[in-house]
């Protein structure tokens, strides 16, 4: 097996730079990472918290109540049918709270502007 030979100043000058420059891929990587799965936890929690709604095709919210019935603090608690046959088709959403302080109440917090 051949003897290794030592490194010129500009081989270790070089091979240091790409070191370095692969220390810095590495690190920016893995705070790209850490980002990325602080987002991904950041929905995971928003869509837990996340409320099952109806949307009429005047983009007005209905959330659930008892028995089956969907409720807007405008119109009261209507069955679907009734809600469909008064102001169009309704389409199912999901909807995600996006202010940390204000909680999935659709009673004291219909939906916002």
């Amino acid at each position: 097996m051949p003897e290794p030979h030592p490194l010129t100043e500009t081989e270790a000058a070089r091979l240091l730079a790409h070191m370095r420059d692969d220390t810095a891929l590495i690190t920016r990587l893995t705070r790209e990472r850490d980002e990325a799965c602080a987002e991904r936890d950041k929905l995971a929690a928003a869509i837990e918290r996340a409320a099952s709604v109806r949307v009429d095709t005047r983009d007005v919210i209905w959330h659930p109540a008892d028995a089956g019935r969907w409720q807007h603090p405008l119109y009261g608690a209507l069955d679907l049918d009734q809600i469909e046959a008064d102001y169009g088709r309704t389409s199912p959403a999901l909807l995600v709270p996006i202010d940390d302080d204000i909680q999935a109440d659709p009673v004291h917090h219909p939906e916002r502007p």
